[in-house]
């Protein structure tokens, strides 16, 4: 299976290609997107790095967020434009950043084998939090909560995701991962459980303390 998977819910996107479970080729970019323009040159560079075309792809996946209002619009755009394109021959699918987040702490074995609490900050003093077994399953929905409440409620947890400096000097059992498109496709093959609907899940569509 082919695997175009992009990254753009956070400040610094990326592009992946995957070949069955193998990541062939990605590419970072490390400024917040404002446009398609990055993002579309970076899918071209992969392709001229594999020599493969858009109809060699199979599945294109997309982060859907929580994130970026204009990261989360622009990556689902582009993804519903290679299908549409292909006039839907090639299959998409969404991925939720904290799943990402969790899923790659796993893998890396950083969780130490705690559970997981898998975050993203919203930049106002809350951040975005999803719990996670030790192999990194979703135990519940994604809650919109004050840094206090999370570093509370999820004290004996492992901190991974996006996180304010602050929160970071709070809580000692942390990593910071950034959502990447790499790990995405990972997940859409190790886990099909994960793939969600390609829709977006913008911040302001969450209710502080509950699921959106």
């Amino acid at each position: 299976m082919n695997v175009l998977s992009i990254e753009t819910t956070s400040d610094r996107a990326s592009a992946a290609y995957m070949k069955d479970c193998e990541i062939i080729s990605q590419r970072i970019i490390k400024s917040r997107l404002s446009s398609g323009k990055t993002l579309l040159d970076s899918v071209r560079e992969i392709f001229a790095d594999t020599g493969i075309f858009m109809k060699d792809i199979d599945f294109a996946v997309c982060g859907t967020g929580p994130g970026s209002f204009t990261g989360i619009r622009l990556g689902i755009s582009f993804v519903k434009g290679v299908s549409s394109g292909s006039r839907g021959r090639i299959k998409t699918c969404g991925i939720i950043a904290n799943d990402v987040i969790a899923h790659a702490c796993f893998s890396g074995k950083m969780n130490k084998d705690m559970k997981i609490a898998a975050l993203i900050d919203s930049k106002t003093g809350c951040g975005f939090v999803r719990e996670y077994s030790e192999k990194a399953e979703p135990l519940g929905e994604i809650r919109l909560l004050a840094y206090d409440e999370i570093g509370e409620r999820y004290k004996e947890h492992f901190f991974a995701g996006i996180f304010s400096e602050k929160f970071a000097r709070m809580v000692e059992n942390k990593k910071n991962i950034c959502p990447d498109a790499a790990w995405s496709a990972r997940l859409f093959l190790q886990r099909p459980a994960a793939r969600v609907e390609l829709k977006p899940a913008y911040m302001m569509d969450f209710k502080p303390g509950g699921p959106k």
